[in-house]
């Protein structure tokens, strides 16, 4: 952490919930709780965590992505009509995959990267989350692909995270809370 404000934030290997202070040079306290409502205690930064139109911009590139990826499909194979469905669909699953394996291995989808934002674990300094935190914050995106009601599903669950983002002080989406992940930008990750 050379380039950080001074504020408490999280320390690499400290116990999760704790922070510490930082000074603009050096920690110079050991790890503590600040407990709600304590108006001694410095809040941890909201400027280090991902916001509302960062996120929307990453989600509009991922989806044009994928977009171009059935594009790129029905015109490789010259599909008609009634294979298109079917193409849509593996298009939409081999992208998911990719995506997945994008957030495990290097922190983001390529939306967010292009954003300059990381997925983190908890911790909010480690990136990339691994497998387990990527698997579960994909969980509530599943929820598109029931029949009839996906898409709805899909728009409440847009709506909760725009909220969510926009309220929560770590700026943590209905995904980060499933996945225990932080959205951060890059150039506040320690």
């Amino acid at each position: 952490m050379t380039d950080q404000p001074a504020g408490y934030y999280h320390a690499e290997g400290d116990p999760s919930g704790t922070v510490r202070y930082w000074d603009g040079s050096q920690w110079t306290t050991g790890p503590t709780s600040l407990p709600p409502g304590d108006p001694y205690a410095a809040p941890v930064s909201q400027d280090r965590y991902g916001g509302v139109g960062a996120r929307i911009l990453a989600t509009i590139i991922d989806g044009l992505i994928s977009l171009a990826v059935v594009i790129v499909l029905l015109v490789i194979t010259g599909s008609d009509s009634d294979e298109l469905v079917l193409l849509a669909s593996l298009a939409s699953v081999v992208t998911a995959v990719a995506y997945l394996a994008m957030v495990a291995n290097m922190g983001g989808t390529p939306g967010k990267l292009a954003m300059g934002l990381r997925i983190t674990k908890d911790d909010s300094v480690t990136t990339p989350p691994g497998w387990g935190p990527a698997i579960l914050r994909a969980i509530p995106n599943l929820a598109s692909a029931i029949p009839a009601i996906g898409g709805l599903i899909a728009l409440v669950l847009g709506i909760m995270n725009i909220v969510f983002v926009s309220s929560d002080p770590q700026r943590r989406s209905v995904n980060d809370r499933v996945g225990v992940t932080r959205v951060v930008k890059k150039d506040h990750l320690s």
